[in-house]
């Protein structure tokens, strides 16, 4: 691989830790003990420069500013996301009186944001290491046991496909929000999320305020 290959990333290897100068055994015993490999790439230097070097020779010299601040910025046209369907209730539809829903119920539970996640979670291993204290299913959330100690962690993962394609910003919200609900539900306290980030193709205005949002 050539050094700008590198640089970006094309190794799929992005994970970079900046530790304490004299602390790098302290990081590399933790790699160790999960059987993962770490070496020490670089130094920080207050030159305000980016320097890479490949076998002692100057690759890349690189104002930081020019990678922040400075960094070129894109001024897409944007416009609000209109599903093709109505937000609300069209006024055409009437609910009528109809004694019998079983029908209407069985197509509820059929829908993907209802029905039983079962058949997608039992095709992996949910026990981490034997830590697993709440898998699947048991609850709102996952728990796990951290050894050595009297804690645990909690985790969930929701997001309403429906709401996020009607209203990206209120579909975003509402994942959070029940996310930490279901976190909250088996007794721990809601202390972080996470998005894997998948935005829209920036050059269609129209999906570039679509993006699915999910913790």
């Amino acid at each position: 691989m050539t050094p700008y290959e590198i640089m970006l990333s094309e190794s799929q290897e992005r994970m970079l830790l900046v530790a304490e100068k004299g602390r790098e055994d302290e990081v590399f015993r933790v790699f160790s003990r999960w059987g993962l490999d770490a070496v020490t790439i670089g130094r920080v230097t207050n030159t305000g420069r980016l320097r890479v070097l490949e076998h002692g020779k100057v690759v890349a010299d690189i104002p930081n500013a020019a990678l922040t601040d400075d960094a070129p910025l894109y001024n897409r046209p944007m416009k609000r996301w209109e599903p093709p369907v109505s937000r609300e209730k069209p006024e055409s539809i009437d609910f009528g009186d109809v004694d019998d829903f079983t029908p209407d119920l069985k197509r509820l539970l059929g829908s993907p944001n209802i029905c039983g996640k079962r058949w997608v979670w039992q095709q992996y291993d949910s026990m981490v290491l034997t830590n697993t204290v709440e898998g699947p299913g048991a609850g709102d959330a996952g728990v796990i046991r951290i050894k050595g100690s009297r804690r645990g962690l909690a985790m969930a993962l929701d997001g309403n496909g429906r709401w996020c394609y009607l209203d990206p910003k209120l579909g975003a919200m509402h994942a959070v929000a029940e996310a930490a609900r279901n976190v909250a539900c088996v007794g721990a306290t809601p202390a972080a999320g996470t998005n894997c980030l998948n935005f829209g193709n920036p050059e269609k205005p129209i999906h570039h305020v679509a993006a699915f949002a999910g913790d």
